[in-house]
């Protein structure tokens, strides 16, 4: 899209297609679902390659169409000079000047409006474009936390088409301090919401071990890593169960539609079917509310040797988080990876989602301008995207810190070193594999969090073969992730 609007006589980024061609039919217990290609006993057929539509059978929207909207905007801002308030304003419209739209802009602070206005009438003339100056505050901009402007550009009265307020254009530009990357520390300060216990707050971090495992146990919490997998296996605090399993490397995704190509060659070097083994597990205290754990693992599928050589570093406190450090380095030429990160399982009754980041919808690496940056929440179940053949879904962009909660407040907050990747499910990523139809999935109790370092794009060649670009690949060669995990208290 960015060259269709530089180069003025070319013609592209045109819809194929609009919609999903499902065809409805009924189950026994009377409920839709769609049919696509293999359906009605016809061959030879082409399976869900029609499902590739921006809207759903239903004429419901996907994400996607929401990021051609993104792509197609025609009214462009673009940073100056942010720390002076300089922004530039660029009118797309043919014809139109930008008299008949209404501007108004947001000071955003960790998600939260601490100031704003509404711009003077623009008048940008057709292909022309305008510098604003933002009444920025200095003292304002200066306090902590993340900052940037947020842009909306609507309808000033209503037309044939849509009624007065409605949003044509939008933009998030951020200040200049929001560019360095920020910490874990910052992050989950940020993210806390209870009071945070300091080192000397907090009592000393009790640690023992055995054969077969090592806990470590703070005032109210008590978490207990198995030396055979590596893993945490039981996290409680106040008595009350966090997580079920994990967290554990994990670098599969059920394959989208575009991967149609990719997924010959990840499941050819194993990806799908990894096996993990320790080969050390060691503990070391650090100081007397601190301990170390490292675990060395190979990674490998069953008839293919090892592919991996990985670590794992766990830093408990007794201030009630773990902080963990993940490398992996492939042993031979291997594919690019679907993604690279963490999966853990939280017990029944954890499905309430907070996040602060791109959204509301899905983003993904390569498909992630429509995202807003801003603080959402939701159910477990909401983030589910329900696309005919299931695969790959929901996930999360340029996330700072987010949480999973039951309804009593009480789960894990997590927050990376940098911006990550986040999904949320209640389905098995093996279900989404190798289930033809949506309806066919098997819900679970419990749910599945998957934070990544990173993940791969998802392409758009579901007609003929325009491979995902290189720069929205993962490499196998080397890969490392940091993330911290924190216990929020029942009661606050």
């Amino acid at each position: 899209m960015g060259s269709g609007s530089s180069i003025p006589r070319l013609l592209g980024g045109l819809i194929w297609e609009w919609s999903d061609m499902g065809i409805v039919r009924y189950a026994e217990d009377g409920k839709p679902w769609y049919a696509y290609g293999g359906d009605f006993g016809d061959e030879p057929h082409s399976g869900p390659f029609c499902m590739d539509g921006l809207l759903f059978p239903d004429r419901s929207l996907k994400a996607s169409i929401l990021e051609y909207k993104k792509a197609i905007e025609p009214v462009v801002a673009e940073a100056v000079d942010m720390a002076s308030g300089l922004v530039r304003i660029r009118n797309r419209y043919h014809f139109l000047t930008l008299g008949h739209l209404t501007a108004e802009w947001a000071l955003m602070r960790e998600g939260v409006r601490v100031d704003g206005g509404i711009l003077e009438q623009l008048n940008t003339e057709p292909g022309a474009s305008e510098t604003v100056t933002l009444p920025l505050v200095r003292e304002t901009i200066a306090a902590e936390g993340e900052h940037w402007i947020h842009l909306r550009f609507a309808l000033s009265d209503d037309t044939l088409w849509a009624n007065a307020g409605h949003e044509v254009a939008w933009a998030d530009l951020l200040l200049p301090a929001m560019e360095q990357e920020t910490g874990t520390e910052r992050l989950v300060q940020a993210a806390v919401k209870e009071p945070h216990r300091t080192k000397e707050q907090s009592p000393a971090l009790t640690v023992t071990e055995n054969g077969k495992t090592a806990v470590a146990a703070g005032a109210d919490f008590r978490i207990v890593f198995d030396k055979l997998t590596g893993r945490i296996t039981e996290w409680t605090r106040e008595g009350k169960s966090l997580l079920l399993a994990g967290p554990k490397l994990n670098v599969w995704r059920a394959p989208v539609d575009n991967d149609v190509h990719l997924a010959k060659e990840w499941k050819k070097a194993g990806y799908d079917r990894l096996v993990q083994l320790v080969k050390s597990f060691s503990l070391e205290r650090e100081e007397t509310r601190r301990c170390r754990i490292r675990v060395e693992l190979v990674l490998g599928a069953s008839g293919e040797g090892i592919a991996f050589r990985a670590e794992l570093s766990y830093t408990v406190s007794s201030e009630g988080w773990v902080e963990i450090e993940a490398s992996m380095e492939s042993l031979k030429d291997l594919p690019s990876l679907p993604r690279f990160g963490l999966e853990l399982r939280m017990p029944a009754g954890y499905d309430r989602l907070s996040w602060f980041g791109k959204g509301p919808h899905e983003c993904y690496p390569d498909r992630k301008e429509s995202g807003k940056l801003g603080l959402y929440e939701g159910t477990v179940m909401e983030q589910f995207v329900p696309y005919v053949k299931p695969q790959e879904n929901g996930n999360k962009s340029e996330v700072r810190w987010s949480s999973v909660t039951d309804s009593s407040g009480a789960g894990l907050r997590f927050a990376g070193a940098a911006p990550f990747e986040l999904s949320v499910h209640r389905f098995s990523t093996e279900d989404m594999t190798l289930t033809d139809h949506v309806h066919l999935l098997t819900a679970l109790d419990e749910t599945i969090v998957k934070l990544d370092a990173g993940q791969s794009g998802i392409g758009n060649h579901s007609c003929g073969y325009a491979p995902t670009l290189d720069k929205y690949l993962l490499p196998s060669a080397k890969a490392y992730f940091k993330m911290r995990l924190e216990s929020i208290a029942v009661s606050r």
